[in-house]
């Protein structure tokens, strides 16, 4: 599938970011400017799979054809960093070239000039070639809005490539961004609102999602500690996890899996006093959370403390809710947004990997053998309605196809009287299908059958993340594990393989802690430019400014969470505001009023800043060894269930119990398709203590006396 879907990007679309499947053209995502994303995005799943000659050309173009000097266009930074910093990096760990390193150098620091805003948090776009700022974006007037995810998942990748060429700067600008989102005042205990201001450093939405704009800010706070150790990053992700699961999921109907929808509160930035607005839970979830089945698992194995067996099961119950929604419909694939029965309503299919993704995790971490089949049913959907002569596209309904084809055309063939899609769907509810499933008819030639294929809507494009996430979590389900080893990699929000701390090109621990004692020495001399919470109306008082009332209404607006207006209504909103309050809108248009003070400035719209040496707090830094990460993600052992016992369902799971030591007996097993042999263990229902999926827990009073000794100097 992955060497189907490259070779039909190389024969069209060489050079441009991705390919237009249905058009045998391209696209590119900054105009006459390519990324090179599908060539990037691609290059570890290809080094993976270990099709080496295709490898050899996407290296040898990226490394030769891909200048970001010359891209004079306004890239997403976010966009940037997970699938062109991130691929050349996972590129780079893996076949250890250091050309790889020095292009995701040179790219880096032309993304870090979109840091240098008034309150660190980067703006969302910059061009790479000026390091100029979109003017919009500096325009004081603007709401200077980012969303959740373009601010928070910057972090993995920065701070990778900090400790691997030891300049700590992309880490300290990354970090410092995060540490100012986790500083601001929350309403509720570890939740974040969607969207927040660059500007004023405020939230501006009263939405919380693990969806769209939200959902790898969350994945990041839990990977940075897998892949650093560092439990400040594993208190802030617990928090988040735990507000989730009280606040945010919701069983179905018959309470027997879940899923996390998009909630709403009344309230956007709240002081701390504020008293907590009522939640408003949609009755629906977006394919993008599916992600979070895996993070649920793997944050309760790797750390297996706290409430962790509740996020175990909340995390296998998201998995399969989302594999229902792709069983569920006519093409055996999901749409964009799903009910809580799974049955799709925006019924969109892009090509995306989060339930692939959650399903790979459930597997490596039980090796429940359902999670292969449920892999190999998608896989087989992908092959038989997403897959073209040229490359695979996406699916405009994946519940709406026609069962005619003209054979040549590929267009369907409507009864007398249909003339359009709408009509069909109503004609098929009253009639009988056409033809048998097993033929389909040429205009042309109505007297000859040929064979069936489906006619359906499609998307023209074949996304790059397809080849970066899609088939390389498929490729993965059904490896090895020791193919990219769940305690050695973690993978980036893009599914981009970095290793973690004290392994491959971050094996040197003493480089790791003199960058990571650089961003603390960074935080402690910069601890005035943290923004602390808002004691007027957003800002702090720092130096005087004064707003014209245009100004104050725009901010009053944004404080409010009220969604942008276009440019041609402004001016009528404006003019209605100043009405309520008896002002005309010529003379007080201009006029200064004094109000609030301001922190700071606005953003330098001049050249990019490029990174060259180890920041002086860097270099005095004393190198200290670094402790491994505290965590083991690896197979886990599913306890199959006793032929004896009725009561354990056919998933093979045994029941959370406690006060009775699991009775273990090893049995080899192997199957058909060649799988390792494994030892498995044989719990019954009865015979199981403190354990979810054969884990056990390891008790509070099991701590030895050299960490506590640790923990104590830590604390001093």
């Amino acid at each position: 599938m992955l060497e189907h879907a490259w070779d039909a990007y190389e024969r069209h679309a060489w050079g441009a970011d991705e390919l237009l499947p249905l058009s045998l053209a391209s696209k590119n995502w900054y105009g006459q400017h390519s990324l090179y994303s599908t060539p990037v995005d691609a290059l570890d799943s290809l080094f993976i799979m270990r099709s080496t000659k295709r490898y050899s050309r996407a290296k040898l173009a990226v490394l030769e054809d891909l200048d970001f000097s010359k891209v004079n266009a306004f890239v997403n930074v976010f966009e940037t960093t997970i699938r062109v910093l991130g691929g050349l990096l996972s590129a780079y760990d893996l076949d250890g070239d250091g050309r790889l390193l020095a292009k995701a150098v040179d790219l880096a620091d032309r993304l870090l000039g979109a840091f240098e805003t008034k309150t660190g948090i980067p703006l969302n776009y910059i061009n790479l070639a000026t390091g100029d700022f979109r003017p919009e974006d500096m325009n004081f007037e603007g709401e200077g809005v980012a969303s959740l995810a373009e601010a928070g998942t910057l972090q993995l990748e920065f701070q990778y490539l900090s400790e691997v060429t030891g300049n700590p700067i992309y880490a300290e600008k990354a970090m410092f961004a995060l540490e100012q989102i986790l500083a601001l005042p929350k309403q509720i205990p570890g939740m974040y609102p969607t969207y927040l201001s660059y500007n004023s450093l405020t939230f501006t939405s009263s939405d919380y999602s693990v969806g769209a704009c939200s959902d790898s800010f969350y994945e990041y706070l839990l990977k940075l500690w897998i892949s650093t150790g560092d439990e400040r990053y594993w208190d802030a992700y617990y928090e988040a996890a735990q507000g989730i699961r009280q606040n945010m999921a919701r069983e179905t109907s018959d309470g027997r899996l879940m899923y996390i929808p998009i909630t709403r509160t009344t309230l956007a930035s709240a002081p701390k006093n504020a008293k907590l607005s009522r939640l408003f839970r949609d009755n629906f979830y977006e394919h993008l959370s599916c992600f979070a089945g895996g993070m649920f698992a793997t944050g309760a194995l790797a750390h297996r403390t706290g409430n962790w067996t509740d996020h175990l099961k909340l995390g296998s119950k998201v998995a399969e809710l989302c594999y229902i929604g792709y069983n569920i419909t006519k093409t055996g694939l999901g749409g964009e947004f799903s009910l809580e029965n799974g049955v799709p309503f925006g019924a969109e299919y892009h090509l995306r990997p989060e339930v692939i993704e959650s399903i790979f995790y459930m597997w490596r971490y039980t090796h429940d053998p359902k999670y292969r089949e449920w892999g190999w049913q998608i896989a087989q959907s992908l092959n038989k309605w997403a897959r073209l002569p040229v490359g695979f596209s996406g699916i405009r309904d994946v519940n709406n196809f026609h069962p005619i084809c003209d054979p040549t055309t590929g267009e369907p063939i409507f009864p007398p009287g249909v003339t359009n899609w709408n009509q069909f769907n109503k004609y098929q509810a009253t009639h009988p299908p056409l033809l048998p499933p097993n033929a389909r008819v040429s205009a042309q030639r109505p007297s000859e059958t040929y064979p069936y294929v489906d006619c359906i809507y499609r998307i023209d494009l074949q996304e790059s993340f397809f080849l970066a996430e899609t088939l390389k979590y498929l490729y993965l389900l059904f490896a090895d594990d020791d193919i990219l080893p769940l305690d050695k990699y973690v993978f980036n929000t893009e599914a981009h393989p970095l290793s973690i701390r004290g392994f491959g090109p971050r094996a040197n621990k003493q480089m790791a802690s003199l960058v990571s004692e650089s961003i603390r020495v960074k935080y402690k001399h910069d601890k005035s430019a943290m923004r602390q919470p808002f004691t007027h109306i957003g800002f702090d008082v720092t130096e005087t400014r004064e707003f014209s009332l245009y100004e104050f209404w725009d901010h009053i607006r944004m404080r409010q969470s009220r969604p942008p207006l276009p440019v041609n209504q402004r001016q009528a909103e404006f003019d209605k505001w100043l009405k309520k309050f008896g002002l005309g809108p010529d003379s007080l248009m201009q006029k200064k009023v004094p109000t609030a003070k301001v922190a700071g400035k606005i953003g330098k719209t001049g050249k990019r800043k490029v990174a060259t040496d180890i920041s002086p707090a860097g270099a005095a830094a004393l190198a200290g060894m670094q402790p491994e990460p505290k965590h083991k993600l690896g197979m886990l052992h599913v306890p199959q269930a006793s032929p004896k016992s009725e009561d354990l369902s056919h998933h093979g799971k045994a029941a959370i119990a406690a006060n009775n030591k699991p009775t273990v007996k090893n049995q080899v097993k192997g199957n058909k398709n060649g799988v390792a042999k494994k030892k498995l263990l044989n719990i019954t229902d009865d015979k199981v203590e403190n354990e979810v999926f054969g884990l056990q827990v390891k008790p509070k009073s099991a701590v030895s006396e050299d960490d506590k000794e640790q923990m104590r100097m830590k604390k001093n």
